[in-house]
């Protein structure tokens, strides 16, 4: 085979590096506002009250700082891996194994919860059949339907991205602003804190919960442009939506009282209905369900399989993941098989409570991914260092981007993602169900090892 001949069959069998820096960012924009605002956070205002705004900034900028705490790792060693490669690379295989398939599997977990919320969005316009009916008919339909898209190209499914993402911040950002115009019931603010501090800090862990998602940026480096824009994409998703949101919370608590909040209904939604009648709830409404299915498109469904494709290029995972379609250039049997595992997820919630599965696994979600960024942090506090010891000055200019504020950003991450678990296993339950996924993972390893030693494996590879 000729080396022209060669080349091209190569560029037909890897993902295509297509994707701009605003592509990007509304893929981290529309992972971070998710479901999570829309609908869990409900459950939020009820367990601290109006000082749930305050946990909402907090919880934002402690997000902020860990994401870009991974920024320069994003930007000088971009990866569809991402987490795994850098984890492997200055800490071990076990710590990179571990950050990628912690990231990647509560993407898949979330993916069922997420759609399940949308679900019971349609199921606000159309309930087919009933409540319960039309919520598990509609979640299957639309985690369907974005598993297509995802299928059909990393270009169409980043412009669908973009537009929806920016229709979403337009609605959220005029919401905001007409709402305090409007006027609001400052009635609603007091008291402010009815729970004193610990409703503040059991508040924080559901906000974090919506604005995590913003890492999935990290993994786009396989398809980006320029692997600068990785850097900016996660500063400037992280600002987009601290504050549309917390101006969102302003008028949401403004609107309604606090202890009216619920799972089954959209806290925006029923503020939106306060304000303006039947309309602005509809609109509302439709963010809402933009917000979730962003968040299938671009967290629960392209991210794992990104991960796993780079993973399964090294044998870390069935060589399936890493099988490329030549057409569409996206791993499509890695899509599949993620699409199923929603579809499992979706018919579970549906069996047992949706409010039930959604909230356990969010918990577990929240802990896993902590976990595997606190080995990403301490990466890219090695990362830094090897920078430095190497002669390298000016960070900027050797890799295009520079984390803000060094050392005190990975500073501030490492101790908001402490501070995160000690406030997420909080009980009995939290902890066996971290002990239960924990045993799997190294059930996984165990795997691994064996076929390193066996010499399957290369004992130096790294992603």
């Amino acid at each position: 085979m000729s080396e022209v001949a060669a080349k091209a069959v190569k560029e037909d069998t890897t993902l295509k590096k297509g994707m701009s820096f605003w592509q990007i960012w509304a893929f981290g924009v529309g992972s971070v506002v998710g479901d999570g605002l829309f609908i869990y956070l409900g459950q939020g205002v009820q367990t601290g009250g109006p000082v749930a705004i305050l946990a909402v900034a907090f919880a934002g900028f402690m997000q902020m700082a860990i994401m870009l705490a991974m920024g320069e790792l994003a930007v000088g060693m971009p990866s569809a891996g991402a987490m795994t490669f850098w984890c492997s690379k200055y800490l071990n295989r076990f710590c990179g194994l571990f950050a990628g398939m912690t990231f990647s599997v509560s993407w898949i977990v979330f993916g069922g919860s997420t759609s399940i919320a949308l679900g019971t969005i349609m199921a606000y316009w159309a309930p087919i059949g009933g409540q319960a009916f039309a919520t598990l008919f509609w979640a299957v339909i639309w985690w369907s339907v974005f598993a297509v898209l995802n299928i059909a190209g990393v270009s169409i499914a980043s412009n669908v991205q973009l537009f929806l993402v920016v229709v979403l911040v337009g609605i959220m950002a005029v919401f905001g602003i007409a709402g305090v115009v409007h006027g609001l019931n400052m009635d609603n603010f007091t008291p402010f804190a009815p729970f004193g501090f610990k409703g503040f800090a059991n508040t924080i862990p559901i906000a974090c919960f919506a604005f995590m998602g913003a890492a999935t940026i990290c993994t786009c480096g396989n398809e980006c442009r320029d692997p600068r824009d990785l850097g900016k994409s996660l500063f400037w998703a992280s600002l987009t939506f601290i504050i549309v949101y917390c101006l969102a919370m302003v008028v949401v608590i403004g609107a309604v009282n606090w202890q009216d909040q619920s799972l089954d209904v959209s806290l925006f939604t029923l503020a939106a209905k306060t304000l303006w009648g039947p309309v602005g709830g509809t609109i509302l409404n439709i963010a809402a369900w933009i917000a979730a299915a962003t968040c299938l498109i671009s967290g629960s469904l392209y991210t794992p399989s990104r991960v796993f494709f780079g993973m399964a290029e090294v044998g870390y995972m069935p060589k399936v993941f890493a099988k490329v379609n030549s057409r569409t250039r996206t791993p499509v049997r890695g899509l599949v098989i993620i699409w199923a595992c929603g579809m499992i997820l979706i018919l579970a919630g549906a069996k047992w409570g949706a409010s039930l599965v959604y909230t356990t696994l969010v918990n577990q979600g929240v802990v896993a991914w902590t976990l595997g960024w606190i080995l990403a942090i301490i990466a890219g506090i090695k990362y830094r260092r090897e920078l430095r010891a190497q002669g390298v000055k000016d960070i900027k200019a050797h890799i295009g981007w520079k984390q803000p504020l060094y050392p005190v950003t990975p500073i501030i991450a490492l101790a908001s993602s402490v501070y995160l678990l000690y406030l997420c296993l909080n009980g009995v339950v939290a902890i066996v169900g971290m002990c239960i996924w924990l045993a799997a993972f190294c059930l996984y390893y165990w795997r691994i090892k064996t076929k390193v030693k066996a010499g399957e494996l290369s004992e130096d590879v790294y992603f």
